[in-house]
């Protein structure tokens, strides 16, 4: 059953299919759609800058691709095999929180193998602009009509209250929300690097964003659990 967190998309809301919803595997595929085409990109402007935040970033940007192909397939088997959506949605989020972990641990060794260099501060802020509309529009997709601080509301009050919400979309909704705030994240480390031309900087807010994904991590294992 959907609750207050998920939207329907006007077109599920007046379709007659008899299978039943497919926004959500519309949105998970157009949010797909999105990380493939930048995180690439990304990570490979953070390799030629020298930056562990902008590869850390990128790397959970293409963490995403990896947490939507699950959810992609959720969906499709929750519209394919409806008796035993319960079991579907719970397994998956528990490989989307492992997939969570993955990228912390990713991050974590860019930092601990990188190379002491100089770091242009101008362009970690201008990719990590770039970023944050690309992942924006992804947390649009996702959840239509509801900004990134609303989103983390929505998602607090049920952690708190102990609701049972759709956990390959909880999955979701925290991955890409995280993608924002992460984007964010590397735009202020591009300009404290810029400001005071210290790259240490570049490490410690990596180590930061390295924290904001194991936390999400754990975030989605708890309602993976509660999805019994």
């Amino acid at each position: 059953m959907h609750t207050h967190i998920y939207r329907h998309s006007v077109e599920c809301l007046t379709s007659k299919a008899v299978r039943g919803c497919i926004c959500e595997y519309q949105r998970y595929k157009s949010i797909m759609l999105w990380a493939f085409s930048f995180g690439g990109i990304y990570y490979i402007a953070g390799w030629l800058l020298g930056s562990d935040l902008i590869r850390g970033d990128a790397s959970h940007l293409i963490s995403d691709f990896l947490t939507d192909i699950v959810a992609l397939g959720v969906g499709a088997l929750v519209l394919q095999y409806p008796s035993a959506t319960e079991i579907y949605r719970r397994y998956g989020g528990f490989l989307q929180s492992i997939l969570l972990c993955i990228a912390g641990i990713l991050v974590l060794l860019h930092i601990f193998f990188a190379e002491n260099q100089s770091i242009d501060g101008e362009y970690v802020i201008l990719f990590g602009v770039a970023a944050i509309l690309v992942n924006h529009k992804r947390l649009q997709i996702l959840h239509p009509h509801e900004g990134l601080f609303e989103t983390y509301k929505k998602i607090g009050n049920s952690l708190k209250s102990g609701e049972r919400e759709i956990t390959t979309y909880i999955a979701q909704l925290l991955h890409v929300s995280l993608d924002v705030l992460s984007s964010w994240l590397t735009v202020v480390g591009g300009i404290g690097i810029f400001l005071t031309e210290n790259a240490d900087l570049d490490h410690v807010f990596a180590y930061i964003l390295a924290l904001m994904i194991f936390v999400s991590a754990l975030i989605t294992f708890i309602f993976a659990l509660r999805h019994k």
